[in-house]
């Protein structure tokens, strides 16, 4: 747009002006008003320039941040992972010992109970029940 504003311009200087000075005033005129407007840009892209920097520069530190909590964050966890797997492989040894004790107690209750059930006071219990329903009968007491 400010294109065709300045060919206009340029056209309509060059069509009013007869002689070779007006013509170099009119182009110093359209010059003149050229760097105007290109200053005007500068400006306005050196201020976009600075409101992005600060822009960036914000989220950068704020991202740094964020990312230093991450990290003491994932740090602490890789200590905690390295404590808990200390202690699984502690936990499984008890386990296992655990385990064996408990297949030992297992055959040693086995071996109780066989032993109580085959005891040889059993033989004399059952004959001293014998004796005690003879007498009963012999009495005539019923139990």
């Amino acid at each position: 747009m400010a294109t065709r504003r300045l060919e206009r311009k340029t056209a309509t200087a060059r069509s009013q002006a007869g002689r070779p000075a007006d013509a170099t005033r009119a182009q110093n005129v359209l010059l003149e008003q050229l760097k105007s407007q290109m200053d005007g840009v500068l400006e306005a892209v050196m201020g976009s320039r600075t409101y992005l920097d600060t822009k960036i520069d914000a989220v950068e530190k704020r991202l740094s941040e964020r990312i230093s909590v991450l990290e003491e964050v994932v740090r602490q966890n890789s200590e905690d992972i390295r404590k808990n797997s200390e202690d699984i492989r502690k936990n499984s040894e008890d386990i296992r010992k655990n385990s064996a004790d408990i297949r030992e107690l297992r055959e040693e209750v086995a071996r109780l109970r066989y032993d109580f059930d085959h005891r040889t006071e059993l033989g004399r219990v059952a004959a001293l029940e014998g004796r005690v329903t003879a007498l009963e009968k012999r009495v005539g007491v019923t139990s």
